[in-house]
């Protein structure tokens, strides 16, 4: 059985450089004598593009969603798959495990969430939204949040839908959404090159970020909630100051759009970018990966 650490750092290996493959590679930090990241396993099963990966919170499990509608579970100590989850008739765009590691939601394309028992595998509930792209838990698995055309939350284990915030532009949609780590505030970017900072309890919109230029793929927080990374279309990733809303760096480089963006651990944080189709080249750097999806990524550690 790998480490905490190691499951750490292989899922952000896994989130920039597998995404839109057929098969998985894991590879894992820290690294080997030659600088490179080293080669654990490459886990087969999947018969079209992996869209998204997540580990469970004790990293034992690996889950995969896919462009052939399905989910499936591997077992990260020795690669095996230890289910196919069907059910879904459209992509899996976002798979997530709840912070107990007992649910495993996944969203799809055909516009519904569905939640699993781990352990069984058999369906807790199916949620509906239209035009769904994303999810979210809350840090204490209270909430989910889900990303569509609006952003929706919903009260678990009741899964009984609790508001909707609108706020992003009209038309566009919201590709992502998430959690601080102490579950105060709750973050949403879309095709509208915006991102929105929410209070949770009040469920009131407390920032607007708009310094992007293109569409805003993926956003994250910061292990201490303080600042939140956003990976754009336009090429940048970009950090901010969760508690001002202030911009605070902009790091660039890349030659297509950005979408993945992670912190690892000592403040490294981990930046994918890459392109569905059409293919773009991805020039060599660290932690770099050359494959169908064309996907680029870089490390940079630039806080302490």
């Amino acid at each position: 059985m790998i480490s905490r650490k190691k499951a750490i750092f292989s899922s952000l290996a896994l989130l920039i450089s597998l995404l839109y493959l057929s098969s998985l590679t894991i590879s894992c930090s820290p690294k080997d004598n030659s600088g490179e990241p080293t080669l654990l396993r490459t886990l087969k099963g999947h018969n079209q593009s992996v869209l998204d990966l997540a580990f469970s919170p004790n990293g034992d499990l690996l889950a995969s969603g896919d462009q052939d509608n399905t989910v499936r579970l591997w077992s990260v100590s020795n690669g095996e798959e230890l289910a196919t989850l069907q059910g879904h008739i459209d992509w899996v765009e976002k798979v997530a495990f709840s912070p107990d590691g007992k649910l495993l939601a996944s969203a799809s394309t055909d516009d519904t969430v569905r939640l699993r028992d781990v352990r069984t595998g058999e369906i807790q509930a199916v949620l509906r939204h239209e035009y769904l792209w994303g999810l979210a838990f809350s840090p204490d698995g209270s909430l989910l949040a889900t990303a569509g055309e609006n952003i929706k939350l919903w009260s678990t284990p009741s899964y009984e839908e609790l508001t909707v915030l609108n706020g992003h532009a009209f038309g566009s949609l919201v590709f992502s959404v998430a959690f601080s780590p102490r579950g105060d505030l709750l973050a949403s970017a879309g095709s509208d090159a915006t991102i929105l900072i929410w209070d949770v309890e009040t469920r009131e919109k407390i920032f607007t970020l708009q310094n992007h230029t293109g569409s805003v793929n993926d956003i994250t927080f910061s292990p201490d909630g303080n600042l939140l990374a956003s990976a754009s279309s336009d090429g940048t990733v970009r950090l901010w100051d969760s508690n001002t809303g202030i911009e605070q760096k902009v790091l660039e480089g890349h030659f297509a759009p950005v979408f993945k963006v992670a912190f690892g651990e000592n403040g490294l944080l981990v930046q994918c970018g890459g392109s569905r189709p059409p293919v773009f080249p991805s020039p060599p750097g660290p932690l770099s990966h050359k494959g169908r999806g064309g996907i680029r990524a870089a490390a940079r550690r630039f806080w302490p």
